[in-house]
């Protein structure tokens, strides 16, 4: 077995470690799916909050030191605009997983319940009022190598509009 110990003591296995410790914790596994570096394309559409433009990111996900969490370097450029966001993933209650994230600049960090079912990942907000705009983005993988997302809000919970939407494919 291997611990946090021995992987200090052998150089190479703290490359291997991270992703062994995360295959022995079942409660982590489905993040796995997100591993690896992706590229995005995107396209926004015109609702009452957004404009129709293109957009498109790098992702590059690893395991953390522990292989409890699943860590996110991200680099998106949207609007004429270059946003660097780093997210951590980890287990939450009941099956789903917690998403926090930030972004430099002193913007406040923000965080998402992400319920995954089967090839599905829905990130919605903990925190939304039980009235009023909701939003949740939507993660589709179609293969192990390429993913389908959209962002989308409700004013009923019932009744989604997307904002943007777009496909993800493994790079590496």
């Amino acid at each position: 077995m291997l611990t946090p110990v021995r992987c200090s003591l052998v150089a190479i296995g703290i490359a291997l470690c991270p992703a062994a410790l995360a295959a022995q914790r079942p409660e982590v596994a489905p993040l796995g799916a997100y591993l690896g570096r992706w590229h995005s394309v995107g396209e926004s559409h015109t609702t009452r909050f957004s404009k129709a433009g293109r957009s498109s990111a790098d992702v590059e996900c690893r395991w953390s030191a522990g292989g409890r969490f699943l860590a996110c370097d991200m680099q998106i450029v949207a609007g004429g605009d270059s946003i660097e966001q780093l997210s951590a993933y980890g287990p939450a209650d009941s099956g789903r997983f917690a998403l926090y994230a930030v972004t430099p600049g002193g913007r406040p960090a923000y965080h998402s319940r992400v319920t995954i079912a089967g090839n599905t990942w829905t990130y919605e907000n903990p925190d939304a009022p039980a009235t009023g705009t909701r939003w949740r983005t939507v993660n589709q993988w179609v293969s192990p190598g390429e993913m389908h997302w959209r962002a989308e809000f409700s004013d009923d919970g019932e009744h989604w509009t997307t904002t943007n939407e777009g496909v993800s494919t493994r790079v590496g």
